[in-house]
Order: C-alpha cells, then sequence, then structure tokens
C-alpha cells in the first residue's frame, strides 16, 4: 500500500496511487473511493473524484451527523446558521493559505490555489476541495485526464489536509483525535456509468438512517426449512464442503475464538437438476435459519433504479432476520461478465459486490449463489471475499443414484403410509439410468408411481416398470438434446 504522509492521526492513505493514476486517466465522471464511518461527535467521511479533462478533482464531505429528510427540506428552503464550522484557525497556523468568504485556499508549492476547506452546502458539514466539485460534474461526460504528471502532488496535499481537517474538528470539540487509517482506494465500477453508480453508492450510504419501505420486502419467498443434508443423495464432497459455512451461521464464536472471517459466500455450481437448490435448503435447514430465495423475476425491474432498490431491500431483510440464507438462482442470469453487459445487469452487479464488500457487516447472512454456467459470472464476484467458496455439485455417481432413487422411494411409501415397491435389480437400474441428475431420478420415480394412478393393477411395482419409465425419460432427453 502507498501510503501518503499526515501530520497525525486520522491519516488518510492511498491503496494504491500509481493504480488510481492509471484509472483516472480513464476517465471518470464521478466516483466514490472512500466511505469512512468516523467517531463521535463526527460522524461520516465520504471521499470523491473525477477527471475533468486536465486534472483529477477530489472533494471530501465530512458530516457530524447525516441529514434527516426533514433537516435536508430546511436546509434547502430557510437556509440557516450552520451548525458545524471547519477548523479554520487550526488550518491556517499550519499551511501557507489564503482566507475568504468563510473558507481557508492551502497554496501548492507554486503558490497557487489548491485545497481549499470551506463550510458545506448542509448546516451539519463541512468539504475538503481540490479542483472541481466532483458532484457538479454528474451530467458531463468522462474526460481522460491530459496532465498526469502533477497527480500525485496534488493528491497528496488533499489527504494531508484532509487528515489535518478531521485532526483539528476533534481538537475544537475538545476530543482526542482517534487513531484511525481512512483508504482511499478504486471502486470496482468501471469508469462509464460511474454517475449512475455514484447515486446507487450515496442512496445505500443514506437509506439505512431515512426510514423507507422496501419493494421487494413482500415479494422474495421467505421460510425456516426443515431440510437436512441426510436427505441429499450423495454429494458427499459438496456436503463436506457447505460443513464450514454451517459452522459460520450456528457457531459464529469459533471464528471469533481464532480471529478469522466468517465465510461471506458461497457459489454451488454443475449441470441442471442436480440438487443445488436442495443442497442450499438442507443448509439453511440444519443452521435454522432463514432462507431467502432470489429468483431472476424477483429483482428485476422495467423502472430506472428500481432493481439496485430491491436488491438492498434482500439484505436488509436478510439481516433483520439472522441467521440468514440470502439464496440467489440462477447466478449467471443476475450478474453475469460486465464484458458485452446490459447497463442494468451492470447495475445490478454493483449494488449486489457492495452488499458483499459492505458498508454494513453481513454478520449471521450467508449468501449462497446456484449456477449451471459458472463462466457466465462475472470474475469479480467469484473473488475470495464475496463467494469464498466454490463448490461443483456434479452429477451422481452409482452409489449416489441408488442413495437418490431409496430416498424418493421411501418418501413415496411414508405419503402413501404403505409398502409400494418390491425387490430391485440394482444392477440393471443403475445401468440404465447412467449420466441421469438427481432430478431426472425423481422424474423416473414420479412417472413409475404415477402410470399406477390411471392402471388398474395391483401388487408392488417392479423393476420393469421403473426401467420402462427411465427409458422414457432418457428418449425424451436425446429428444431435448437433439432440438437445442
Amino acid at each position: 500500500m502507498d501510503v501518503i504522509p499526515s501530520f497525525s492521526q486520522p491519516e488518510v492513505v492511498v491503496e494504491n496511487i500509481e493504480g488510481m493514476r492509471r484509472w483516472l486517466l480513464k476517465g471518470v465522471t464521478v466516483a466514490l473511493i472512500a466511505d469512512a464511518h468516523l467517531k463521535a461527535p463526527l460522524s461520516r467521511l465520504f471521499v470523491f473524484t473525477h477527471s475533468d479533462g486536465k486534472e483529477a478533482s477530489f472533494a471530501a464531505l465530512i458530516f457530524t451527523k447525516l441529514p434527516s429528510v426533514g433537516s435536508l427540506l430546511q436546509s434547502l428552503s430557510e437556509p440557516g446558521q450552520l451548525v458545524f464550522q471547519p477548523p479554520l484557525a487550526g488550518l491556517a497556523s499550519e499551511f501557507v493559505a489564503v482566507s475568504e468568504d468563510r473558507a481557508l485556499y492551502i497554496l501548492d508549492t507554486t503558490g497557487r490555489r489548491g485545497t481549499v476547506v470551506t463550510p458545506g452546502l448542509l448546516p451539519t458539514q463541512i468539504s475538503v476541495i481540490i479542483g472541481d466539485w466532483p458532484l457538479y460534474q454528474w451530467i458531463t461526460p468522462a474526460v481522460p485526464i491530459t496532465d498526469p504528471f502533477r497527480f500525485t502532488e496534488r493528491l497528496q496535499q488533499f489527504c494531508t489536509v484532509l487528515s489535518a481537517t478531521l485532526r483539528d474538528a476533534y481538537v475544537e470539540r475538545d476530543t482526542p483525535p482517534p487513531v484511525q487509517r481512512i483508504t482511499l482506494h478504486i471502486p470496482h465500477t468501471e469508469p462509464q456509468g460511474m454517475a449512475r453508480e455514484i447515486s446507487q453508492q450515496l442512496e445505500s450510504a443514506f437509506h439505512r438512517f431515512v426510514p423507507r419501505s422496501s419493494p421487494i420486502a413482500q415479494e422474495v419467498p421467505t421460510d425456516m426449512p426443515s431440510d437436512r443434508f441426510s436427505d441429499v443423495g450423495g454429494q458427499k464432497a459438496a456436503v463436506e464442503g457447505l460443513g464450514m459455512v454451517l459452522l459460520a451461521l450456528s457457531n459464529p464464536e469459533r471464528y471469533q475464538q481464532w480471529g478469522v472471517r466468517a465465510p461471506k459466500g458461497v457459489l454451488l455450481y454443475g449441470p441442471p437438476g442436480t440438487g443445488k437448490t436442495l443442497l442450499a435448503r438442507c443448509l439453511a435447514g440444519e443452521a435454522r435459519a432463514h432462507f431467502f430465495h432470489v429468483r431472476v423475476s424477483d429483482i428485476t425491474s422495467k423502472w430506472y433504479g428500481e432493481a439496485e432498490s430491491r436488491m438492498r431491500a434482500v439484505f436488509q431483510q436478510a439481516r433483520a432476520a439472522s441467521p440468514s440464507i440470502v439464496f440467489f438462482d440462477e447466478l449467471d442470469a443476475l450478474a453475469p461478465s460486465r464484458d458485452g453487459a446490459h447497463e442494468a445487469s451492470q447495475r445490478i452487479l454493483s449494488t449486489l459486490l457492495d452488499q458483499l464488500d459492505g458498508l454494513e457487516e453481513l454478520r449471521g447472512v450467508i449468501v449462497v449463489g446456484a449456477t449451471n454456467r459458472i463462466g457466465a459470472i462475472d470474475p469479480a464476484l467469484l473473488r475470495p471475499g464475496r463467494f469464498d467458496r466454490l463448490i461443483e455439485v456434479g452429477l451422481p455417481n452409482r452409489e449416489d443414484r441408488q442413495a437418490i432413487i431409496e430416498i424418493h422411494c421411501r418418501r413415496a411409501e411414508d405419503r402413501a403410509g404403505r409398502a409400494l415397491f418390491a425387490d430391485f435389480d440394482w444392477e440393471r437400474l443403475l445401468r440404465v439410468t447412467d449420466t441421469f441428475s438427481g432430478a431426472e431420478l425423481a422424474e423416473v420415480v414420479r412417472r413409475t408411481l404415477e402410470s399406477r394412478v390411471v392402471s388398474p393393477a395391483e401388487g408392488p411395482i417392479t423393476m420393469e416398470e421403473l426401467l420402462t419409465s427411465a427409458r422414457a425419460v432418457r428418449s425424451e432427453n436425446k429428444q431435448r438434446a437433439q432440438n437445442d
């Protein structure tokens, strides 16, 4: 990490100066590069950047408290006395500066005005800015910087002044400045479309302080499954892989005892019908956790911004019901690779990444995804720290197929309250059902039972009846493959 020096704590550092310079060279309309909670009496710090065609600009918003809807409306209609005054006296004694109109302009090494510290637009906020005010650039196109040579010097002055402003703000309020490192980092979102992304990030940051309805709260199916891993035929490797995730939900103290972060998410991938949804439900059942089954139709919307709001509402609902599991079915359709993806899909993906990376920690919430096409998912979602575990759920082997058939036969007999099946010649049945998925095996048993519903035959179901159903399922699979 490249550290930009500051006078004292709190200090502002840059994760990767050269990487940020290259990123801004591409052209950035506006981006949020830091969001930090501050010790009282301060509350929150937001840092923005944009490229204005020559040099990059940076702006910090420091709040004593985030505004409510009422205070926002009042500040716009009835400007009143400032609650949060910038610590200009302390800064003026530390820097070569010019005071003008309640603002302090810090001069750079050439004697030009560089960073400015000024009262903010809101009574509880002050601003630290170098260059143009980035939020004015929302409606302008991204323009690559053409003078990158003074980039490091300007960023160094901005971070130094911001660190000093934070420190002096505490000192003026008779509060010892906290030891805190605030990191400026490159967002995961690409430069294109960053203006829209920033509005979503600001909404995500502010809406927790302003009561609002959750449009998806009544739409996402929620239950506490009774399924257990014993209901799964085979898939021993997948069940073992989910064991550590189960521990994170059922006994999080073990992770805390060893000072390690619990996994945030797990991705189940494999062919259709192999039991990925069942495994996710079993995980929730074993952990006695709420299960939120999120489908693509639960999130997508024709209205701009609605899909992102629904995504945030899902996580808000899951946090309130922890321990809980948020299960994204067909994750590849919800979070496809951003190369060539529609802008709406990119916004949904960005919102999902924001929730995983977290302004608010996912305590007691595990995210589980399922996909048949792992290669279609955006790689940013698959890195450690987001989906920590990738678990393959493949086609069942010989022993697994027998276990699956036995489970479905036993369930049918439990529902009927009597014995339904004769003794099986497993060798023949397993040979005919080679390469069948769990769903196809379940269909073989279901069709065999269904044939008895319309048949006058009595007595136990024979092996020949099961074989007939298995051959019919295989024939239909071949027909589907030809049509595809």
